[in-house]
């Protein structure tokens, strides 16, 4: 679900912070958010030696969230955008990824001619390519579930403290690139926790192809996980083919078999 509303007015401050205030002055540069959300719910029976039970389940087919974005046009081909989304439970209506109220997504930034310059938290460049070219679309039997989408294994997904580019397409070629700093402090490594991510996609009317790498050092600084991911899916017009790769290395201190990926 996806309903645009009009916003009254959106004020960068510095990259960091934008707020709504009064009601545009007449003439001033237009404005606009829309509000978007899931809703997944479903009832589940199991049946098994054991006997037979009932259950209404959230979050079954894809995660619920809510979600606003929203642009301001600056002038001379420059707009400040922001996107804010939530997760929660359907069933309960407990919040998702570990309690954050934003925690599936929370960004502001620039975006023009250029590209686009974002910071705050946000899901790592292998997840988009991995969900464009994922024909379950990150549902049920979805390739993120076995392959890693390149975020902290504690992070649900999605990587704090990044500062995400989106450059414009050049002859279809679009680049992404994220770099988030662990923010780690003595005794740890300073260096500790970072997190970098790349992606390069080609896209064109039927052919959907790219290729990208992903890494996270630990926070002692001693190790890092990292895997190059590959795929490509081409589009007959009544079906469509899709394929996917990555290989990597887990580093030496990690107890479970790869970093999660979003829900």
């Amino acid at each position: 679900m996806q309903s645009p509303i009009p916003m009254r007015k959106l004020i960068p401050v510095a990259m960091t912070a934008l707020s709504a205030a009064g009601a545009c002055a007449q003439g001033s540069p237009p404005s606009s958010v829309a509000l978007y959300g899931v809703v997944d719910a479903c009832l589940v029976s199991h049946r098994s030696a054991n006997g037979a039970s009932a259950q209404l389940n959230g979050n079954c087919f894809y995660g619920s969230r809510f979600g606003l974005r929203g642009s301001e046009d600056l002038g001379g081909g420059l707009r400040a955008i922001f996107g804010l989304e939530s997760g929660f439970a359907t069933d309960t209506g407990m919040p998702g990824q570990g309690g954050r109220f934003f925690g599936r997504r929370s960004t502001v930034g620039l975006a023009g001619d250029f590209g686009s310059l974002e910071l705050g938290r946000e899901l790592p460049p292998p997840h988009f390519l991995i969900s464009s070219i994922d024909p379950m679309q990150l549902g049920i039997g979805s390739a993120s579930a076995t392959l890693w989408t390149g975020s902290p294994s504690t992070s649900s997904g999605r990587t704090d403290n990044s500062v995400i580019y989106v450059s414009p397409a050049f002859s279809g070629l679009t680049a992404r690139v994220q770099i988030a700093p662990g923010e780690q402090t003595e005794p740890l490594s300073s260096r500790g926790g970072d997190t970098k991510g790349l992606t390069l996609t080609y896209r064109d009317k039927s052919l959907l192809a790219g290729i990208g790498h992903a890494t996270v050092r630990n926070p002692t600084g001693t190790g890092t996980d990292r895997a190059t991911t590959a795929g490509a899916k081409y589009d007959f017009g009544g079906f469509s083919l899709s394929a996917l790769a990555q290989f990597g290395a887990w580093e030496g201190s990690r107890t479970q078999q790869a970093p999660s990926s979003a829900t």
